[in-house]
């Protein structure tokens, strides 16, 4: 359901920012164009009777996207983080954020690596994060 909303939450602003487009085939070649064949045709999943695309294009009215409701509010899902992190034991919490810091500095030095234009070395780095991330069943 969720994907649902945003999807006719992109539809609305769409229909909102392109008065003159009202066509379901100019939403859907903008949106995901590989649902539009080269001849200029639906793909047979959009024209598949039943989809919730059409359902939704038909319901939904134009509407600017900065005068929609949002679909996500920071403070539900903050409070939600925080309480799964209260579950947490120090240690569990100490992994978590050591392996995020080991995944940023190996991403450094390979872009590091990469300004220098040392391929070899390159290689060597991701040979050897994949063997650390196997090794901590990451």
């Amino acid at each position: 359901e969720g994907g649902q909303l945003t999807l006719r939450a992109d539809m609305a602003a769409f229909k909102a920012a392109n008065p003159d487009s009202s066509e379901l085939i100019d939403f859907v070649r903008w949106f995901s164009p590989t649902d539009v064949s080269k001849d200029g045709r639906l793909s047979d999943r959009m024209m598949a009777g039943g989809n919730c695309w059409q359902k939704l294009w038909e319901a939904s009215e134009p509407c600017a996207a900065h005068r929609q409701p949002p679909l996500f509010d920071p403070q539900l899902h903050a409070a939600s983080v925080l309480a799964e992190l209260q579950r947490w034991r120090v240690c569990d919490v100490l992994t978590a954020v050591g392996m995020a810091e080991l995944r940023i500095a190996i991403a450094r030095v390979k872009a590091e690596l990469m300004v220098r234009n040392m391929p070899r070395a390159i290689c060597a780095v991701q040979m050897q994060s994949a063997a650390l991330a196997a090794a901590v069943d990451v």
